[in-house]
């Protein structure tokens, strides 16, 4: 079976900010699980293959994976052990570490929820979705004393992303507006 996860981040490299308050891992994890999400067990050191795992569910405080495929030394290599958990989703990678695995009685991995999550995005700056107030638009002022109403999908460090019309404006990649308003 060929399943396509992406390798885990170097600890030292991932920024602060990208990691998830303690408070919202529970609910930042319950979110993937309805996807029935594909997500890859890394060896900390970084050597032999990962092993694929869907993560099935929350219960009693533990993570339950189901490995896709039998792991090179068998279970029993896993056991006790630790390994980073992968899953790459609609919102970034998320990586953590998944402490004292162990087998349940139906086959599954289980181990305690992450005490730290890392949530990669693809853009250097952290996301966060626009208001969901359906009557707060961002005006951008085109010059000429046009404007143009659109609407705020979501807001980084470095910037908004809007919701454009076709054909409303021509948009060029790296270019800038300066002025506009709430």
């Amino acid at each position: 079976m060929r399943f396509n996860i992406f390798p885990p981040e170097g600890l030292k490299s991932i920024e602060p900010k990208f990691h998830v308050d303690p408070r919202a891992i529970l609910k930042t994890i319950e979110r993937e699980l309805h996807k029935n999400p594909l997500a890859g067990l890394y060896p900390i050191d970084g050597a032999g293959a990962a092993i694929p795992v869907s993560l099935l569910d929350i219960h009693q405080g533990l993570l339950v994976m189901k490995p896709e495929v039998k792991p090179e030394g068998g279970f029993s290599s896993l056991i006790g052990g630790q390994r980073i958990v992968v899953l790459c989703g609609d919102s970034g990678k998320m990586q953590f570490l998944a402490v004292n695995l162990k087998l349940n009685e139906d086959g599954n991995l289980v181990c305690p929820l992450p005490v730290d999550l890392i949530l990669i995005q693809r853009r250097k700056e952290f996301r966060t979705l626009g208001p969901a107030d359906d009557d707060l638009n961002f005006v951008l002022c085109l010059g000429a004393g046009q404007e143009l109403l659109t609407k705020v999908i979501d807001i980084s460090d470095h910037g908004v992303l809007l919701d454009l019309r076709l054909g409303a404006t021509e948009v060029e990649v790296g270019r800038f507006w300066h002025s506009g308003y709430f």
